[in-house]
């Protein structure tokens, strides 16, 4: 994705193999990018499988969700001894409806957000905490992306999305360079589904 003018080459996959074999550089950042994808997807595999182990539903209100307690709560630990708390709030018109005003107070990690299925078509294999309805042509993914966190800290994590996930200034999903990335203290933008989609959230973390 080009924020500026570009000259664009296209290569058949026999020369683009043997331009790449020929430069080291190209050919490490490519095996990197490839060993990534294949970790993560592993991952969502590891947690899918755990996520449907699961059997103590967390205690909501009558929209479904937590509503936000900064009171009460004790907050996600993101790195060492730091705990934080995090926030998913509507940006967006078409979102309005489907969150609380004040928000959804995220208490677990990951905390997955994907399209909700249309007739006919088969559930995400993945548990979908968050299911947003949309129309054709989608914007959303059945799962598209997750509130995430390692070691190093809370960030989100494209699910392997069709049009990715923009976090504040930088975009992530299978076209882009990375498909992580750290969440900042206080307000964070995301949108899933490309430029100038409709479906865009603020999280706000701080610490707890």
């Amino acid at each position: 994705r080009a924020k500026n003018q570009v000259s664009m080459i296209i290569y058949e996959e026999n020369e683009f193999l043997r331009l790449i074999s020929r430069d080291s550089e190209s050919a490490e950042k490519l095996i990197l990018r490839l060993c990534d994808r294949l970790r993560n997807v592993s991952k969502k595999f590891t947690e899918a499988a755990a996520s449907m182990k699961k059997d103590s539903p967390v205690e909501t209100g009558a929209s479904g969700h937590r509503p936000p307690d900064h009171s009460t709560s004790p907050g996600i630990q993101a790195k060492g001894s730091v705990r934080v708390g995090l926030v998913l709030i509507s940006q967006s018109q078409k979102l309005i409806p489907l969150l609380p005003k004040e928000g959804i107070q995220i208490v677990t990690l990951p905390y997955t957000v994907g399209r909700l299925p249309v007739e006919n078509e088969p559930e995400s294999a993945m548990p979908i905490d968050l299911k947003i309805p949309d129309s054709t042509p989608f914007r959303l993914s059945r799962q598209h992306f997750a509130l995430y966190q390692n070691p190093d800290g809370c960030g989100v994590l494209d699910l392997g999305s069709a049009l990715g996930t923009g976090l504040n200034e930088d975009y992530l999903g299978h076209n882009f360079a990375k498909d992580f990335g750290y969440l900042k203290m206080g307000e964070n933008k995301i949108t899933a589904g490309g430029i100038d989609s409709p479906f865009t959230f603020t999280v706000l973390m701080k610490a707890v």
